[in-house]
């Protein structure tokens, strides 16, 4: 998939000072029409949360090919401090969560492979969107 290209036709070209300008190769490796490529596969999912789940869940599983992931969190009745603990199993399902809280409003932008887990905050219904795309 990966061209590469080697220019090093010969100049005929003077300087000022009438010396012959000697060509320089250049190489020019990747796709020349500098086009990116985008993820082959993506998938939406939406997670409604009720508030008093004591369970945490898995929201995106382990994917070693992911291009990106997005989690958006939109509280039921607009509340600031409605949020989502997001993490591993480790950091989420301790009885003290410990991993990122995202709150009502934010979008959380993801490219790494590990497994994502999900904990409401005990109190308030949410609803989570999530993207996951990856490549083959």
């Amino acid at each position: 998939m990966t061209d590469t290209v080697v220019y090093d036709e010969p100049l005929n070209t003077e300087d000022a000072s009438g010396l012959v300008i000697a060509p320089i190769p250049v190489v020019i490796v990747g796709d020349p029409s500098e086009e990116t490529e985008s993820p082959d596969f993506s998938a939406l999912q939406t997670f409604n949360i009720t508030g008093i789940e004591t369970t945490p869940f898995l929201v995106l599983p382990q994917a070693k090919k992911r291009s990106q992931a997005s989690i958006h969190v939109q509280s039921l009745v607009p509340v600031a401090n409605a949020y989502v603990t997001l993490g591993s199993l480790g950091q989420v399902g301790n009885g003290v969560p410990q991993g990122y809280r995202l709150f009502h409003g934010q979008i959380l932008y993801l490219e790494g492979t590990p497994a994502v887990y999900m904990l409401g905050d005990g109190v308030n219904a949410v609803t989570v969107s999530v993207l996951d795309e990856k490549y083959r």
